[in-house]
C-alpha cells in the first residue's frame, strides 16, 4: 500500500506552515489536521535527550508525548484524543506505548514516504533549491501575516476547561525533541517555550536575521509591555511577523550567518532500508 501511494507522486510541506495563519483559523481542530500535525512534530532523525533524569532515546518518525499534551495543543477532550488516538492505530498509521508519564507515537512507515532518491553531486543542487523555497514561502506569506498583526492585541482569552475532561497524563516530555532556546510570557502569565528547532527554522527563513538576538528582545518587550502581551494561539505569529520586518529592514546589523551545513549521508541508509522492505515484500 505504502509503495502505491508512492506512485501518485508527493508535495514538499514545510513544517512552518503551522506559523501561518490558515493553521489555527478554525476554532476547531479537525481530524486531518491532527494527523498532518503528528507527521510534522514527530523526530526527522533519532535524538537523545534526558527525560526523568535518564538519557532516553527517540527513533525517527516517533515522537514521546503525553494525553493531556496533545489535549492542550489540539484544544480536545481527554477522550477524545484517545479515541483519535485509537483510530490511528486500528487503521495501522500509527504504533502506540503508553506509560502513567508518556506516550510514544510511532508514524508508521514514516522513513518509506520520507525518503527520496538523489545522486551524490546534486547535494549542492538540493540545498540551493531549499534555501531558495524557504525564501519564497516567506514572501508568499509575508503581506497576509502583516495584515493580521494589528488582530494580535484585540485577541481574548479562550477558556478551554468548558465542558472537559481533566488530562490526566503529566507533561514531562513536551520539549523532548530539542532543546529549549527560551520562554516568552504570555497575557495570561504563563510561558510559550521556544525550542532550538524552532530557532533553525526561523533562521532558515529569515537568513538576514540574528533569530536568537531577536528572541531576546522580545522576552524584554513583552515584559515590559504587560497589556500587549500575546495570547498562546497569536505568539508564534508575533514571533513571524517581528522576524520579517527585521529582515525587510535589512536584517541583523553586522549580523553574518553561519553557512548552512547539511549531512545527507543519513539517505543513504534510509534508501538501503527501503529498498530491503521492498525485497521483502516482493516488489521491484
Amino acid at each position: 500500500m505504502a509503495d502505491q501511494n508512492k506512485n501518485k507522486g508527493f508535495i514538499a510541506l514545510y513544517r512552518s506552515i503551522q506559523e501561518h495563519w490558515l493553521w489555527s483559523a478554525d476554532k476547531t481542530t479537525s481530524k486531518f489536521q491532527a494527523w498532518i500535525d503528528l507527521i510534522l512534530t514527530v523526530n526527522y532523525q533519532d535524538k537523545k535527550f534526558m527525560f526523568n533524569g535518564k538519557l532516553t532515546e527517540v527513533k525517527r518518525g516517533s515522537w514521546i508525548t503525553s494525553i493531556a499534551q496533545l489535549c492542550k495543543r489540539w484544544d480536545w477532550s481527554n477522550s477524545k484524543v484517545v479515541k483519535f488516538l485509537d483510530e490511528l492505530e486500528k487503521d495501522g498509521m500509527i504504533i502506540r506505548k503508553s506509560d502513567a508519564k508518556k506516550t510514544v507515537i510511532t508514524i508508521v512507515n514514516y522513513g518509506v514516504y520520507q525518503d527520496f532518491d538523489f545522486q551524490e553531486n546534486d547535494a549542492e543542487t538540493f540545498q540551493k533549491h531549499f534555501r531558495g523555497d524557504a525564501e519564497t514561502f516567506q514572501k508568499h506569506f509575508k503581506n497576509v501575516q502583516l495584515n493580521k498583526d494589528n488582530k494580535d492585541n484585540k485577541e481574548t482569552k479562550i477558556n478551554n476547561d468548558n465542558n472537559k475532561e481533566l488530562c490526566t497524563e503529566l507533561q514531562d516530555s513536551s520539549m523532548q525533541n530539542t532543546k529549549l532556546f527560551i520562554e516568552l510570557i504570555l497575557n495570561d502569565k504563563t510561558f510559550y517555550q521556544v525550542t532550538e528547532e524552532d530557532v533553525d527554522s526561523w533562521s532558515m527563513l529569515y537568513p538576514a536575521v540574528d533569530v536568537k538576538q531577536d528572541l531576546r528582545k522580545m522576552k524584554g518587550w513583552l515584559e515590559s509591555n504587560p497589556s500587549k502581551r500575546k495570547t498562546r494561539r497569536g505568539i508564534r505569529r508575533f514571533i513571524t511577523n517581528w522576524l520579517s520586518r527585521t529582515q525587510d529592514q535589512g536584517g541583523t546589523k553586522g549580523y553574518q550567518p553561519e553557512p548552512v551545513k547539511r549531512d545527507y549521508s543519513k539517505y543513504e541508509d534510509s534508501l538501503a532500508k527501503a529498498a530491503r522492505l521492498r525485497a521483502e515484500r516482493g516488489l521491484q
